[in-house]
């Protein structure tokens, strides 16, 4: 799996902890398996969590682009009004995660998103406790 998922409804988030090659297709299914989960909700947070990966930096932005608006129209309507952090582990990867919020910036998306590097600065935004830790299930 490219992905492991975590859901804890005591912190009202999702997390998504991504693996290996970059792929939109990815995002777009931890988001139909996020919905399916017995334990999802209407308006829980998530984080996705990219910084084991590198996003290439030659994806075109008319790509980066039409899936921010395919993944807002298939899924994010379904997530209702809600928090999306994404973080990224360098440089590169946060500017194309920003290209992706940004292309989405005036389509009709109940999902606040923000870029960071800071795992710790993402959380703090979505609202966990200080002391919160994210331990994904094993395997």
């Amino acid at each position: 799996m490219p992905y492991t998922l975590l859901i804890d409804p005591e912190v009202n988030c999702m997390f998504i902890k991504h693996v290996g090659a970059f792929d939109f297709g990815n995002i777009a299914k931890s988001s139909e398996d996020r919905l399916n989960h017995p334990d999802h909700k209407m308006g829980m947070d998530f984080i996705h969590d990219f910084s084991e990966q590198q996003i290439p930096p030659d994806l075109p932005f008319h790509v980066v682009a039409g899936e921010s608006k395919r993944i807002v129209r298939d899924y994010n309507l379904k997530f209702g009004r809600c928090k999306a952090a994404l973080v990224a582990g360098d440089a590169q990867s946060y500017a194309k995660l920003h290209q992706f919020i940004e292309a989405a910036r005036f389509t009709d998306n109940p999902v606040e998103r923000r870029a960071f590097r800071d795992m710790e600065k993402a959380k703090d935004w979505i609202g966990l406790p200080a002391d919160y830790e994210i331990i994904y299930p094993e395997g």
